[in-house]
């Protein structure tokens, strides 16, 4: 025998197995986690045709509202593509499994999102909290790697002073700069990484941090690319400074009027850290969008665009207030409590992400 009930999220009408009593399943339909009970319904007019095991059976009726946070586009999503949730005995193996190391990640439609202020802290700390020690160690992790290269790099820079040869001092800088762009972006997709996978599956795994390898090159292409429009940005601010200093006739020129070089240079320098900021919050959905979509590193950009597009000013404030929490956590903890603090904005990043492009996903445990 089988146990018929009704999803009491969406109405739908599911069949699981009759010793399945007791335990939770999933409804395809919305998604909604319900604990199967002993009681079935049959729907008026005869028997219902097979169907496989947890799946809604045709004579399902039409969806009522819920109080889904995300609203009706979380159900219509639920309906394109699996929700991720291990709780769920019955249903088939979720096609995103295949996303952390296949193109077959993510393939389902997005919808345009706004991201709310309060949603997204209160998201972000019901995925981060029950996964406190997961995180913690991965966070560990990451600052032993940064911890490894700034040793590194030191004993190498004192090597390079040491030599006396300037050829040498600068070719290590130049060299530093290479590899810490190449360690940053490492670090910025895997903690990306992370944070998806946690808020995607309910779990995370040290080894989901090394498992980007897939995805680095054009990881590593959007943050070049992003790098490059930055730069250009800040040399164009700083050029009416540059032609104040060459009017006065050079360095040497400063001293009898440095007053206009220095209002030239401060209100470029403002400029440029607007337009730092404004290029940085379009492309902040960027990582997200190459590891959960397979996307491009311009196709990336291109679609970290358009669904920051209304969204800049709210992840502006958050990431303001986020960076001050965690500076002032960071020193009452005497640097230890910097292991939270990146795993935490890795989830933010991903609450943010799927947020914005208005993909539905499971409940974490406890809600």
């Amino acid at each position: 025998m089988a146990i018929e009930f009704r999803c009491p999220n969406c109405s739908a009408l599911l069949r699981t197995p009759d010793e399945s009593v007791g335990k939770k399943a999933k409804c395809p339909q919305c998604g909604t986690i319900a604990e199967i009970s002993a009681g079935s319904e049959t729907p008026a007019g005869g028997v219902i045709p097979p169907v496989p095991l947890g799946e809604a059976l045709p004579s399902a009726p039409p969806a009522v509202p819920s109080d889904n946070p995300f609203g009706d586009h979380a159900r219509h999503a639920a309906a394109r593509e699996p929700a991720f949730e291990s709780a769920n005995p019955y249903a088939s193996p979720p096609l995103h499994d295949a996303a952390f190391g296949g193109a077959a990640f993510g393939q389902g439609q997005l919808q345009a999102n706004r991201i709310q202020f309060e949603e997204l802290f209160r998201r972000t700390w019901q995925f981060f909290s029950p996964n406190f020690g997961p995180c913690a160690l991965v966070g560990l992790v990451m600052i032993g790697f940064l911890i490894g290269f700034q040793v590194l790099s030191m004993a190498i820079g004192f090597a390079a002073q040491a030599s006396g040869e300037p050829a040498l001092v600068i070719a290590f800088q130049f060299l530093n700069q290479v590899l810490s762009l190449l360690l940053q972006t490492w670090l910025n997709m895997g903690i990306a990484y992370v944070g998806i996978r946690l808020v995607r599956t309910g779990r995370v795994q040290v080894s989901d941090f090394f498992a980007i390898g897939p995805y680095y090159l054009r990881g590593l292409g959007m943050t070049f690319l992003v790098a490059l429009i930055v730069f250009g940005a800040v040399v164009v601010c700083l050029l009416p400074a540059l032609g104040v200093l060459l009017a006065q006739g050079g360095p040497g020129g400063i001293q009898a009027n440095p007053v206009p070089v220095i209002i030239a240079a401060v209100l470029g320098g403002l400029a440029a850290i607007v337009i730092a900021t404004w290029v940085m919050l379009r492309a902040y959905l960027g990582y997200p969008f190459i590891l959960d979509r397979n996307a491009g590193a311009l196709e990336a950009l291109r679609l970290s665009d358009t669904y920051m597009s209304g969204n800049k000013l709210v992840m502006f404030a958050v990431l303001l207030i986020v960076g001050l929490v965690s500076g002032m956590f960071t020193c009452v903890t005497c640097y230890i409590g910097i292991i939270f603090v990146y795993p935490y904005g890795g989830v933010l990043t991903a609450v943010a992400y799927l947020t914005a492009t208005g993909q539905f996903r499971a409940e974490p445990k406890g809600l």
